[in-house]
């Protein structure tokens, strides 16, 4: 049991330990994603991860959104120093608000989750309408 934790803390450090321009950074990612993978698939329900139809592929839905956003995540820092010239605390400030808001949007949605198909297409259409307006109003480069 114990060897899970563990293979999925060493795919992750493996990923993130490895510099993008060495050449194990490729075999760095697959070997660290089948950990991460292999480790999933022991402590997730059975048929999660080859999305079995109701509540399990919605758990395998959130993990892969989930894994995307901490993706991108990761990349904010150096984009937001290297691109966008901003400072220690702006790059800081940037990442809190993006977790907090993707906490709090996480807790409404899943108190509240859209039953209905009317209220789902609602919270989409929101969603994209936010998501125009913050890309529109980002700096132009």
């Amino acid at each position: 049991m114990a060897a899970r934790p563990g293979a999925m803390a060493s795919g992750v450090a493996i990923i993130g330990a490895l510099r993008a321009s060495s050449p194990w950074f490729w075999p760095g990612v697959a070997g660290g994603t089948a950990l991460v993978l292999w480790s999933c698939s022991r402590v997730l329900p059975a048929g999660t991860l080859c999305l079995a139809v109701g509540r399990r592929a919605g758990i395998a839905t959130l993990m892969w959104v989930c894994a995307f956003f901490l993706t991108l995540d990761y990349l904010v820092a150096p984009s937001a120093h290297d691109v966008l010239d901003m400072t220690p605390t702006q790059i800081g400030w940037a990442l809190t608000a993006g977790g907090i808001g993707w906490s709090v949007v996480a807790l409404v949605c899943g108190a509240h989750p859209a039953r209905e198909p009317k209220a789902y297409r609602r919270r989409t259409t929101l969603a994209a309408a936010f998501f125009v307006l913050a890309s529109s109003s980002a700096p132009r480069l």
